[in-house]
């Protein structure tokens, strides 16, 4: 394959992140923000991903057939061979694998915003030094505040649009049909994973830096995330590759 043509193909699959990087380096640059704008929009990008692989895990449990029969054999395999048959012919087994990623999505639901919900404390605490910040309640409060900011609105917007984006070429494209369900599952974690280790290394960096390297350091973080990011992708494609091989 030819590095243009390789370059094509990955662009097409990350237009959400592409879209994302040249939002935020054109507020950032024409639009004015501060730079801090940039590590607070992230510190916030975790309730998206997390809303969004909701929405991939929920599409592919529904319309992957392949996942769906694979599944259900498995969860035949926890009754005997004509309690199984029972269920099959009933229609109970459909009803069972829907109960059991109805399970599956609650958890993860869970946790992951209870990890939002955590590194919204923290965030508050130590980086908008913002006091006396633990109840539910008071993160809430003052997530929704910040929106009163002009900078981190259209920063959350293009957040969001971006990962409309991608998730709206994962439709178009019909992914969902041999999309992997591990890899819906366990992709949010590494993306945040790496995204955090991003945030609080150049945060040390934000607190000390001036208006103008701030900007500097804000555009290279918005760079390195988006790479990142497409690296993450273009590593799991190729996994999952060798795994279907």
């Amino acid at each position: 394959m030819s590095l243009i043509s390789n370059l094509k193909t990955i662009s097409q699959k990350n237009y959400g992140i592409l879209f994302n990087a040249l939002w935020l380096i054109f507020g950032l640059l024409f639009l004015r923000w501060k730079s801090e704008t940039v590590l607070v929009v992230f510190l916030f990008e975790t309730i998206v991903i997390g809303l969004f692989s909701i929405l991939r895990i929920s599409v592919i449990s529904l319309m992957n057939k392949q996942h769906a029969t694979e599944t259900q054999l498995l969860i035949g395999k926890s009754f005997s061979p004509g309690e199984t048959e029972l269920l099959r012919k009933n229609g109970l087994l459909k009803f069972v694998y829907l109960i059991y990623h109805a399970f599956v999505i609650g958890m993860f639901s869970v946790v992951f915003f209870g990890f939002a919900y955590v590194h919204a404390m923290f965030s508050f605490s130590f980086f908008l030094k913002v006091p006396n910040v633990v109840a539910p309640s008071s993160v809430v409060t003052h997530f929704i505040h910040l929106f009163y900011n002009r900078d981190f609105l259209e920063a959350f917007t293009g957040i969001l649009l971006g990962n409309l984006i991608s998730f709206s070429w994962f439709i178009r494209n019909k992914y969902y049909v041999s999309a992997s369900f591990n890899r819906a599952f366990a992709t949010p974690w590494i993306r945040i994973f790496i995204q955090q280790i991003l945030i609080i290394s150049s945060g040390f960096f934000f607190l000390s830096a001036g208006k103008y390297l701030s900007i500097v350091i804000a555009v290279l973080m918005v760079i390195i995330k988006a790479i990142t990011d497409i690296f993450i992708t273009k590593i799991l494609d190729k996994f999952e590759k060798k795994t279907e091989d």
